[in-house]
């Protein structure tokens, strides 16, 4: 649900009640706390995907005030998040006997019939939840979607994302799940175009900044979703999302020293820092080439949850940096363990086989990365690496045109598919290729250096380079 971060919300001195919460669990003197402490603490817990957490501490707030709807709605959404669905149930029958026509609670059943994929059962009571008054609707047309995607019909639950987003355009949730059904590019731009034309109606609006930085980015326009994040800064100083998805694009730009100061204002407006957030700071050191420090982060991550798979991946790719890619196999192995889905996960353990010569085994992961699907260019560029390390020419062509398939605009692609043609003896379409790469991106054209050490030898790609200065 959309969030008003231009109204003021009394501070919360989130530290000193989750040492409150400790002294509890622990027996350390406290035996009682108000509802308000209990509130601010799972919210805390929420916020930083600690679900787990949540639930525990939702539990132990029952067991204080046992007739607390508000801990019994969020015991049952914090046991439906982590898959504990016969306890969830329990927890949301008991909510709703306390207030039975609560929208908050009717949502957490439906988030559970979504869970266990009862579509039906969800349908019917989100068509209810339409009919009350008090009912967040951008939210039930989201779950109308998530249902009728569950019965396995794409174009309805494409119209009811449409409407969903149609009904809040500040909803960022909504606005990821529409990202999932939008592989043409023109939909992306009819979405980036429908947020401006409200920019214009409300160009001081930090969450419609925010919404079309979003957009931005996963068009890949990193100089433009950044400027979009600053100026849902610039409005609203105290927006916390707008700064971490700031941070994301400074990072995706290459410029870790203002991404890494962007982290942390970040973590100046939370006050805490979580592991993901150590994560991102890691990822700004492994940049900036400060290992040590780095390594300090993904450790961090980890003492504050062992099952953080991001630490564990961030700690392998430090060993990779280092040339040290018999080692970093065990971490990537140790986050698929956590998350066997991931396919940056599976791409870098790829990268790291084949840096050991373990060809096969480099192409099978790359594979993997490739079926769940990565949204990266340079995945394209390290799969064929593998190839080219093995002088497999036609093979390395092969994976690089898949690349370019999928970005047909990417001159890195490009000069790579060049070089490789160049490698293969196939002048003539390497020459045309050249052509095409030289007109979209004259100045990436010293990527073919790395391919090529004595380029200016190379009369044919020498004469093609010249005539485009």
């Amino acid at each position: 649900m959309a969030h008003d971060y231009n109204s003021e919300e009394p501070e919360v001195d989130i530290e000193r009640y989750l040492q409150l919460m400790s002294d509890l669990e622990k027996r350390k003197g406290i035996t009682y706390l108000d509802e308000d402490v209990f509130e601010a603490v799972i919210m805390y817990f929420y916020e930083n995907n600690q679900f787990e957490r949540a639930a525990e501490v939702s539990r132990l707030g029952l067991d204080i005030h046992p007739y607390s709807a508000f801990l019994w709605h969020w015991y049952a959404s914090a046991l439906t998040l982590t898959n504990h669905f016969e306890e969830a149930e329990n927890a949301i029958n008991r909510a709703l006997e306390l207030q039975p026509n609560s929208p908050e609670i009717l949502h957490v059943k439906i988030q559970f019939l979504l869970k266990t994929v009862q579509p039906d059962e969800a349908i019917q009571l989100l068509n209810k939840l339409l009919k009350m008054e008090d009912a967040y609707k951008a939210d039930v047309y989201k779950c109308l979607a998530m249902a009728w995607e569950l019965k396995e019909n794409s174009e309805k639950a494409l119209k009811y994302l449409e409407m969903a987003i149609e009904e809040d355009p500040k909803d960022s949730d909504i606005l990821l799940l529409l990202f999932e059904y939008l592989e043409d590019k023109t939909k992306f731009k009819k979405l980036k175009d429908f947020y401006n034309k409200l920019l214009d109606k409300n160009p001081h609006d930090p969450e419609l900044w925010f919404c079309l930085g979003q957009v931005l980015a996963r068009m890949r326009d990193f100089k433009k979703a950044g400027e979009a994040f600053e100026y849902a800064v610039l409005l609203n100083p105290k927006y916390k999302d707008a700064h971490e998805c700031l941070a994301h694009t400074w990072l995706n730009r290459n410029e870790p020293q203002k991404a890494l100061e962007s982290y942390q204002d970040c973590i100046a407006l939370n006050r805490t820092t979580s592991p993901g957030m150590y994560c991102h700071l890691g990822a700004c050191y492994e940049r900036l080439n400060e290992i040590n420090e780095a390594n300090k982060c993904y450790n961090k991550a980890i003492e504050l949850d062992r099952l953080w798979d991001y630490a564990w991946f961030g700690l392998g790719t430090c060993l990779l940096r280092q040339n040290r890619a018999a080692e970093s196999i065990y971490y990537f192995n140790k986050a698929l363990r956590i998350t066997p889905d991931n396919p940056l996960f599976w791409a870098q353990l790829g990268k790291a086989e084949s840096a050991l010569g373990n060809y096969h085994s480099a192409n099978e992961a790359f594979d993997t990365a490739n079926q769940l699907y990565l949204d990266e260019p340079d995945f394209w560029l390290e799969w064929a690496e593998v190839f080219k390390a093995q002088e497999l020419w036609e093979r390395a062509i092969g994976v690089i045109e898949r690349g370019l398939d999928e970005y047909p605009d990417s001159p890195e692609l490009l000069y790579a598919l060049v070089a490789y043609c160049f490698k293969a003896g196939k002048y003539q379409e390497g020459a045309v290729q050249l052509q095409i790469a030289l007109a979209l991106d004259y100045e990436k054209h010293t990527l073919l250096y790395e391919f090529f050490e004595d380029l200016d030898t190379q009369k044919k790609i020498y004469q093609l380079i010249e005539r485009f200065k």
